[in-house]
């Protein structure tokens, strides 16, 4: 590959974006290719959940829901900020799950212009 071609491939490789929580700035990087399954899933787990959809509102699809988004923003907050501890980490995410999983989506989602997920 010459280093023009190169240069286009990088050109479109996810980069992190700033992002700010009360006040504060953070930059998050997308997840790479092999969560993507998963993101779709969540994706679709969480419009049927704001749909009312009963079979997603059960106990089991609701605590299913919330630990597939609590692992995948935690491989993009570790991604992004790889010397953060676990413990920091959990409460950070904790404290700030709706807007990280908002993050999470906009990563991954708005960058590639789909606008309904």
């Amino acid at each position: 590959m010459n280093e023009e071609d190169l240069i286009k491939f990088q050109k479109h490789i996810g980069e992190s974006t700033e992002h700010e929580i009360d006040g504060d700035k953070f930059n998050f990087v997308p997840l790479s290719c092999e969560y993507f399954g998963k993101l779709q899933w969540l994706s679709q787990c969480v419009t049927e959940i704001s749909k009312d959809n009963k079979n997603y509102i059960s106990k089991d699809g609701i605590i299913g829901t919330t630990d597939l988004g609590f692992e995948l923003i935690k491989v993009m907050v570790k991604l992004s900020y790889p010397d953060l501890d676990d413990t920091t980490m959990d409460k950070f995410i904790m404290g700030n799950y709706f807007t990280l999983l908002n993050i999470l989506f906009d990563e991954q989602f708005q960058k590639q212009g789909v606008k309904d997920r």
